[in-house]
């Protein structure tokens, strides 16, 4: 398992370097977004591929806890990302056209993600349900291609960018209580479903999330703030609080039991908005680039690597 440690690190690392040394190459003369191009290297450092990386985590708990928690990760960072490229008071101004994906859409998207499930996978109507909502929410690691870059300011008007950045990055938390039903459903009666559903789910995993989001992002900001006020204080690198704040809020959210990826994005949002002074670094697109590459493109290599051939075969 150590050797497959390091195996992975080098493997996934080499890329990033040349990713990095050619950056924009991939996107922009291939056609093909550097997440499905870390997948591809995946499945080629797979089982099926050199056999160089053995992710089981459809039988092996370790590893299947090593994927689950690196995607956690990568993701709360990839909405927190996305919350700081939103405009400054955007969300406050355009709530209710965000409302309408948000809502009714992501609903919608979930019953035709079930619709499909039970036609194509003969599934019943719960496990249809759940497959539905997971796959609902836009994912801000996939979606990031198609809004930043030249060839996005190119060929995407800067109000459906800043809307896709937005839904992508609130859905991903939102979509819980989709998930959350079905599989209370399954193990509950109506009666108690509607408790647990009601009081867990809403009040205290989502509620509670947006509450200890707020928070953080006003306590970061407002230390950053007292800082610039200090003399003997530097400017600090939002790359490294846009991090923390992130790692710090899905690791507390995550130990009270909330929804930590609503939590980072929320932290994100408030700290974009109550900060003046990051108007003009936040929207640089380096300071995107460096956060995908280095954060959302390893794990795409994980999942590529752990993707499961001969289930996928036996279903047919």
């Amino acid at each position: 398992m150590t050797s497959e440690i390091w195996i992975i690190v080098l493997c996934t690392f080499s890329l990033l370097v040349a990713l990095g040394a050619t950056t924009g190459v991939v996107n922009h003369l291939l056609w093909v977004s550097e997440p499905l191009a870390c997948v591809l290297a995946g499945v080629a450092l797979g089982p099926l591929g050199f056999g160089l990386l053995h992710l089981d985590a459809a039988n092996n708990p370790v590893h299947a806890q090593i994927l689950q928690e690196a995607a956690r990760l990568t993701l709360a960072i990839a909405v927190t990302a996305a919350a700081m490229r939103i405009p400054r008071h955007w969300l406050r101004t355009n709530w209710r056209g965000m409302a309408v994906p948000l809502l009714p859409g992501m609903l919608l998207m979930t019953l035709a993600g079930a619709l499909v499930g039970a036609v194509t996978l003969g599934l019943p109507l719960l496990p249809c349900l759940i497959l539905g909502a997971a796959i609902a929410p836009t994912d801000p690691v996939l979606s990031a291609p198609i809004l930043t870059g030249r060839l996005a300011i190119r060929a995407v008007p800067d109000g459906l960018r800043d809307a896709m950045t937005a839904e992508s990055g609130i859905n991903d938390g939102l979509g819980l209580p989709l998930v959350m039903l079905p599989i209370l459903l399954m193990q509950h009666g109506p009666t108690e479903v509607v408790s647990d559903w009601l009081i867990h789910v809403l009040a205290w995993e989502i509620g509670g999330a947006v509450v200890v989001g707020c928070a953080a992002g006003w306590l970061t900001s407002r230390c950053m703030a007292w800082a610039r006020g200090r003399p003997d204080a530097e400017e600090a690198s939002l790359l490294t609080v846009t991090i923390s704040l992130a790692l710090a809020t899905t690791a507390g959210v995550r130990l009270l039991g909330g929804d930590e990826i609503l939590a980072a994005f929320v932290a994100g949002a408030v700290l974009n908005n109550t900060n003046r002074r990051i108007e003009v670094q936040e929207h640089h697109e380096r300071f995107t680039e460096a956060l995908g590459r280095f954060f959302d493109l390893p794990v795409m290599i994980l999942f590529g690597a752990a993707i499961h051939w001969s289930a996928w075969s036996a279903m047919g």
